[in-house]
């Protein structure tokens, strides 16, 4: 779809501009033209870009609509701290180590990507780029680890060890197993020590803790923006401002006392809650914008209420300041808040950049919106089957009910089959109908093509479902809930008592083990990278332990093969009678159908929209149906 900007008179004045480094305005293109725009920009003329919007809401809608264009893994997120100026509070590790992978995904990566930023995210002060590489290492296989300097190294960077990795920025070490989770990475890593060599590297499921894929090197990158080198030399700054003179006796004394506790931290090299605040005395001088390859462009959505924005941040920040101050806090230590402006005016300028809104240097693209049907379904339906055969241009429909739609066109005599992805351009004259939620039609006329969403179809739109967020881990997983005396299952053995973890020494390589009782005396040693051949028992009263070695176990898996090929038998005896009998077949879903559908206030999730749609098929099948509905209406 994104390939057609390459027949635009429109486009290629504008990307002739920025191949110039321009700075220059956008004026007659509705948003979801723009995200077309922004789009084609990556995907035809190579050229990354940031957009920042007003707000982190904002921000997140425009990341799900030029998803919807470029796909997922072409989107990054460079998210808000969390934290206000001058608080003494933690900032979200899950906002930290995302603004920390976009940043090293625009120095590692080649393909040109969208990264999408609010504001604030923006103004915010984070590492510079030559700290970033500087301060990182990468890790190959028969690379040497010696594990003192590793752990101090790891310490430095801001990783904190814990018992099990789960989250980014942690780090945790059982006999010669090394788990991290890098800044750099998507999954955590587990390293395997061969003495002071690096054995193997693989990916694990932080759910799970079960190793996967072996990969052949890793990335480890500071954990945090800022870094504590000079802490000492800050501490001694702040101490001659006066904060270790810091004795409140009023009401706001836990405050300050809070700030009186960061002195002595630094002094010690410790991170704690309320360094954001001093991130530029730490290092973290640069914005996103210094991370930039040459060719990128950044676009500022809606420039006045940026403008407005951006004064409203700055405000904030002075009157919490002055509040501090009042209370006898010497806030003259405090480095500024946010990148100067002046400093994102020129970085951008340097690269080229686009407003849009009223400005000099204008690109009017003459790209507006289409005709709304307002929930009209009949009339929409009627007016693209007639226009769709005979008309030279192309007519998009985006729609998560674009199956729905292909069945009520077809009802017309209209064949459009719906993609997930429309690969191909499409043809002058096609109708084409894509399984993708965006939030705004819009029409460009020098190509003839009109794109159509909910919100002209329905004449509204649910809001997108909520970026998929990476999957927790529950507290305490099999390793760390298991406790002497619980019975677990080996796979190859059978039945067997946990009894306790224990560190052996073996070949000059330490590792931890499960130490597993079974019957009689026999007690087996298992490293703990091979726990995926153990599961839980999770019957009833536990059964006796199972002989190692003895045929108890080999018997018993046999007669469990017998049970289940009897279960299948059974099974396929009882669906064939069921092929075989004619169940009433509901008729497919009408426009009032799904404008009633449409009309539900929640939006649901990928899970439940795909089981919606498997119970429907079921439905329209002329057989029994394999489904059991329950609402829950309380």
């Amino acid at each position: 779809m994104l390939s057609l900007v390459e027949r635009s008179e429109r486009f290629a004045e504008l990307s002739e501009k920025l191949e110039g480094r321009a700075s220059l305005s956008i004026g007659e293109a509705s948003a979801g033209a723009r995200a077309f725009a922004w789009s084609a920009l990556v995907d035809v003329a190579r050229r990354p870009i940031v957009l920042v919007a007003p707000s982190e809401d904002r921000a997140r809608r425009w990341r799900a609509e030029l998803a919807g264009w470029l796909g997922e893994e072409r989107v990054l997120a460079f998210p808000e701290r969390e934290t206000m100026p001058y608080e003494v509070a933690s900032s979200s590790p899950g906002a930290i180590h995302q603004r920390l992978l976009t940043l090293w995904r625009l120095h590692a990566t080649e393909e040109p990507v969208a990264v999408v930023a609010s504001l604030r995210a923006l103004m915010e002060h984070t590492i510079r780029p030559e700290d970033l590489v500087r301060r990182g290492r990468s890790v190959k296989a028969g690379s040497p680890m010696v594990w003192s300097e590793t752990a101090a190294w790891l310490f430095d960077l801001g990783y904190e060890p814990v018992p099990e990795v789960s989250e980014p920025g942690t780090f945790s070490r059982r006999g010669g197993i090394l788990d991290v989770y890098p800044a750099s990475a998507s999954m955590p890593v587990r390293v395997e020590l061969f003495g002071d060599d690096v054995e193997t590297l693989r990916s694990f499921d932080p759910v799970t803790q079960r190793s996967q894929d072996e990969i052949p090197a890793v990335d480890i990158l500071p954990a945090r923006e800022y870094s504590l080198e000079r802490a000492a030399d800050l501490a001694e700054r702040l101490a001659s401002a006066g904060w270790d003179d810091l004795r409140p006796a009023d009401a706001e004394g836990d405050e300050l006392r809070a700030y009186a506790a960061i002195v002595e931290a630094l002094r010690e090299g410790r991170d704690v809650p309320g360094l954001d605040a001093f991130a530029p005395a730490l290092g973290a001088t640069a914005s996103l914008l210094d991370h930039l390859p040459d060719r990128a462009t950044v676009i500022f959505e809606d420039s006045i209420e940026l403008e407005l924005a951006q004064d409203a941040h700055e405000a904030q920040a002075e009157e919490r300041r002055d509040e501090l101050h009042e209370q006898g806090l010497p806030t003259v230590a405090f480095p500024p808040p946010y990148v100067p402006r002046t400093e994102l005016d020129r970085a951008s300028s340097e690269r080229g950049s686009i407003r849009v809104g009223p400005g000099a240097n204008v690109v009017r693209l003459g790209w507006g919106g289409v005709t709304s049907y307002a929930g009209r379904l009949d009339a929409f339906l009627g007016e693209v089957a007639k226009g769709a055969p005979a008309s030279g241009g192309i007519t998009v429909v985006a729609t998560p009910q674009a199956a729905r739609l292909s069945e009520l066109l077809a009802d017309r005599g209209v064949t459009a089959t719906p993609y997930e992805e429309i690969a191909d351009a499409p043809q002058p004259g096609a109708l084409a109908l894509a399984h993708v939620g965006l939030a705004e039609g819009f029409a460009v006329p020098e190509l003839g093509l009109r794109v159509f969403t909910d919100a002209e179809v329905f004449g509204f739109r649910k809001p997108r479902h909520p970026e998929r967020r990476r999957r927790r881990v529950a507290v305490g997983s099999f390793l760390s809930d298991l406790k002497p005396g619980d019975h677990v299952v080996h796979e190859e053995h059978g039945i067997a008592r946990f009894e306790r973890f224990v560190t052996k020494e073996i070949a000059g390589v330490v590792r931890e083990y499960l130490e597993l009782r079974f019957a009689g005396t026999d007690v087996v040693a298992l490293p703990t990278e091979r726990v995926d051949r153990v599961t839980r028992y999770i019957g009833g009263t536990p059964p006796a332990l199972s002989a190692l070695g003895g045929r108890e176990w080999a018997a018993t898996k046999r007669k469990a093969k017998k049970a289940v090929e009897e279960i299948a038998k059974e099974l396929l005896v009882l669906y064939a009678v069921r092929e075989t009998i004619r169940a009433h077949a509901f008729g497919r879903d009408t426009p009032w159908q799904i404008e009633m559908e449409n009309a539900f206030q929640f939006t649901e999730t990928p899970d439940q929209l795909q089981a919606i749609e498997d119970t429907k098929r079921d439905m329209e099948r002329g057989r029994p149906m394999d489904r059991l509905v329950v609402g829950d209406v309380g």
